[in-house]
């Protein structure tokens, strides 16, 4: 029997999401967008209860899966450091047992694909706790090969991670006038490693209609700080990381094998699932392609046209300037302009010495102008992209 047989899901696993359309009044409140609002009772998700049949089959068979996406590290909130902390441990424990048996089984295989083919993906989620974010930055995301949020969430990492706070903005400064510096100070009592991060700003800012320009700069201190986090570890693989926001995403990426970019046409975006990038491709080819499907999969699942991929033009927006700065070194910007069937745009921030380049693409998003739904777009997002990319 696995751990997950000890909850009764009969009455536990309950999500309940509220969903609301743009214009929905609630009293005197109206909603600037559409979206949604979830209840959950979800103790076994709570307790990561499914990791323990996942890592067991894996171990009976490294070789069964070539990619692992993890998510749910959010519901830790609900538990005390002590229980946290052992659920984050069994979970980093049990990403290295399988990456070591995985490439041990590679080697014995004749024929076998390359290792670098391997992705361990997290996905993360909002949470209120500034000592989880920096306990699974510290602990377990630098140990990812890539990582995925949302704009908000990113937000949260860059504050968790000593970013400041005025790169969002007078308001979010203000809000985040002081370090907070318990939760180091803790971490080095107890000898973890959030104790090496830096002091973070805490609360977070809000973020309501966020610049290209400051969703890169803060993926550029995120990928940066945990860079310099795991220098020198050999289990150090994060090099990856993939923003979606309402209006736009991007996939920030240190140093891809080769930074020549044919820029995918509107043709090419619309390409369905399953068919896979000419083997011409160079890697960040794919990586273009790949942010380009995430950003057309969110409007055809908000859309409802998930399954045919049909879209009605009339149905969708741009909330992208035509005209946008982008961040290419601690002081030099860029600027862009949307035009045409163009559907990635492609620029490289230049690290500081010792810190590497960051290469990023961006692709705008049609947004539905009328959504039929919003859960789970991060997921399709994520997982679109993920399958076009290549490990």
């Amino acid at each position: 029997a696995s751990d997950a047989d000890a909850y009764d899901l009969s009455r536990d696993q309950v999500h309940l999401i509220m969903e609301y359309e743009r214009g929905a009044r609630f009293h005197q409140v109206e909603s600037p967008r559409a979206n949604r609002f979830i209840l959950t009772n979800d103790l076994a998700n709570a307790d990561l209860a499914g990791l323990a049949p996942l890592f067991s089959a894996l171990r009976r068979d490294p070789l069964r899966a070539d990619s692992l996406v993890l998510s749910g590290l959010h519901m830790l909130e609900s538990h005390q450091s002590a229980q946290r902390d052992r659920l984050l441990t069994a979970c980093v424990d049990g990403i290295e047992e399988w990456l070591l048996r995985r490439s041990d089984a590679l080697a014995a295989t004749a024929e076998a694909p390359r290792d670098a083919d391997t992705l361990v993906h997290l996905e993360l989620a909002s949470m209120a706790s500034c000592s989880l974010w920096q306990a699974i930055l510290a602990r377990v995301a630098w140990r990812m090969h890539s990582l995925g949020v949302n704009e908000q969430e990113l937000a949260s990492a860059y504050s968790a991670l000593g970013g400041d706070p005025k790169l969002f903005g007078a308001e979010a400064a203000e809000r985040a006038a002081h370090r907070s510096l318990p939760p180091t100070r803790d971490a080095a009592r107890a000898g973890l490693p959030e104790a090496r991060l830096p002091a973070a700003y805490w609360p977070p800012a809000t973020l309501r209609r966020p610049t290209p320009a400051q969703l890169a700069a803060a993926a550029v201190h995120v990928l940066h700080t945990l860079h310099q986090h795991g220098r020198g570890d050999a289990h150090a693989r994060l090099r990856r990381l993939h923003v979606h926001s309402l209006a736009f995403h991007l996939v920030a990426q240190i140093e891809p094998a080769n930074a020549h970019v044919q820029e995918p046409t509107l043709a090419a975006w619309r390409r369905q699932e399953g068919v896979p990038a000419p083997p011409q491709w160079t890697e960040a080819d794919r990586v273009a392609d790949a942010v380009a499907a995430g950003a057309f999969s969110a409007s055809a699942q908000a859309c409802g046209e998930a399954d045919t991929g049909r879209l009605d033009v009339e149905q969708l927006e741009l909330h992208m300037p035509k005209h946008f700065d982008v961040p290419t070194s601690a002081e030099g910007t860029r600027r862009l302009t949307l035009r045409g069937e163009r559907a990635v745009y492609h620029w490289v921030y230049e690290g500081a010495t010792g810190l590497p380049d960051v290469h990023f693409w961006l692709s705008p998003v049609l947004v539905c102008k009328h959504p039929e739904r919003t859960v789970g777009l991060g997921d399709c997002i994520t997982a679109t992209a993920i399958a076009r990319s290549v490990y």
